[in-house]
C-alpha cells in the first residue's frame, strides 16, 4: 500500500487540516495542480477512496522523512516506501530513493531541503486516499498538502507500483538512486558531519 502514518494531518480547507484516517469517500480535500506558468495552484476536490489498516498493524518498511526550510523550520512524516513525494523540478520521488539534501515543494511552491530519510518497523495504523481515477501522466488533482509537503495521492502511487505511470514523471535518476535503509544509503546520508 501507499500510505501515510496515521495522524498524518491533510489539508482540507484553506486553513484547515485533518488526520488521514480520519477521512471517507465523499469528504472535501484540497488537492494540487498547475497553472499555465507551472506554478502551483490549490483547488477543493472529493475524496473517492479512503482506506488502510488498523493501529495495531506493524509495517515492516516504512520511511520517517524530516524536511525543512531555508528559515530552520522543520516537519516530519511517516510513509510508506512507495509514496511518491513532488520534488524541485517537478518530478516525483518515491520515498525509498529521498536522500539528503533533495529539495521537495512546500504547499506554497518553495523548496523544502530533505535533512533525514530512514527506514525501519513501524507500529500503527496506516492509511490513504484518492480522488478519482489517474492517467499515468497527469498530476492535477492528485497532489496533497501532507504535513506541508506535497506528496500524490493513493491513484498516482498505485500507478507508480504497477509501472502504468509515465516513466518521465518520475526523478531522472531512480534507477542509480541508493535505497533508504541500504549500507550505500546509510553511507552516504548517515556518517557527514
Amino acid at each position: 500500500c501507499s500510505c501515510f502514518g496515521y495522524d498524518t494531518p491533510i489539508q482540507i480547507g484553506e486553513k484547515d487540516f485533518m488526520a488521514i484516517q480520519l477521512f471517507e469517500s465523499g469528504d472535501h480535500v484540497l488537492t494540487a495542480g498547475f497553472d499555465s506558468a507551472g506554478k502551483i495552484e490549490w483547488s477543493q476536490n472529493t475524496v473517492t477512496y479512503s482506506a488502510g489498516v488498523s493501529p495495531n498493524n506493524e509495517s515492516k518498511f516504512m520511511v520517517y522523512v524530516r524536511y525543512g526550510n531555508s528559515s530552520n523550520q522543520f516537519n516530519d512524516i511517516i510513509v510508506t516506501e512507495e509514496h511518491l513525494f513532488l520534488n524541485d523540478q517537478g518530478s516525483l520521488t518515491p520515498a525509498a530513493a529521498l536522500q539528503e539534501g533533495d529539495l521537495l515543494i512546500s504547499p506554497s511552491g518553495d523548496k523544502l531541503t530533505v535533512l533525514m530519510a530512514v527506514s525501519g518497523s513501524y507500529l500503527g495504523g496506516v492509511h490513504h486516499i484518492s480522488t478519482g481515477e489517474f492517467n499515468g501522466v497527469d498530476l492535477d488533482g492528485h497532489l496533497l498538502n501532507s504535513n506541508m509537503v506535497v506528496t500524490a495521492d493513493f491513484a498516482v502511487q498505485s500507478s507508480y507500483v504497477l509501472g502504468a505511470i509515465d516513466r518521465g514523471m518520475l526523478v531522472e535518476d531512480l534507477e542509480v538512486r541508493p535505497r533508504v535503509g541500504s549500507d550505500e544509503h546509510i553511507q552516504n546520508n548517515c556518517s557527514k558531519d
